[in-house]
């Protein structure tokens, strides 16, 4: 019943691929009600989802999103964990959600490969200038993406890491 009444609020294909991930996720004990009722409310109600602290942290999830909605072609996994690991605001919360963990300088792969793998409804993979990167499938979720960062830290401090991150990178 709640599946037929989002849909009768809007049919748009990516709305039904989206309404359908948030329903795959659903379990026996859920409630299954959607406060959604257009494509910006659904995918924030599934970043709210992965940005739940039993889940990935609103830190990690929103700078994550944040970094491939500010790139211009998408971002290879080596140079989102390169920001990531550069962003002390992002290593802070690592530490303190996995305060076992040996202490190393860089965010572990599989921190991020656990996110992306949860987000891969919403990013793809492609070439772009002879490279693998992530990048969001449509330009809607890029959109809620950057404005849910946005929320939190200025757009142009994005930018700015990302910019130090690849600078970095070239001096190795």
């Amino acid at each position: 019943d709640e599946i037929r009444r989002c849909l009768s609020l809007c049919s748009r294909p990516l709305f039904v691929r989206l309404l359908a991930e948030q329903a795959a996720n659903w379990s026996c004990h859920d409630d299954p009600r959607i406060d959604a009722q257009d494509i910006a409310a659904l995918v924030a109600l599934a970043f709210d989802r992965l940005s739940a602290d039993s889940v990935h942290g609103a830190t990690l999830v929103s700078h994550a999103l944040g970094y491939i909605a500010a790139s211009q072609f998408g971002l290879g996994d080596d140079e989102l964990l390169d920001a990531l690991s550069q962003n002390e605001q992002v290593m802070t919360a690592f530490r303190r959600r996995h305060p076992d963990s040996p202490p190393i300088g860089r965010l572990p792969y599989i921190i991020w490969a656990s996110l992306r793998a949860d987000l891969s409804t919403y990013l793809s993979t492609r070439q772009a200038i002879g490279a693998e990167v992530q990048d969001f499938y449509h330009l809607e979720l890029r959109d809620v993406a950057a404005l849910r960062l946005r929320e939190q830290v200025p757009e142009a401090q994005t930018h700015q890491q990302l910019a130090a991150m690849f600078r970095a990178r070239g001096q190795d």
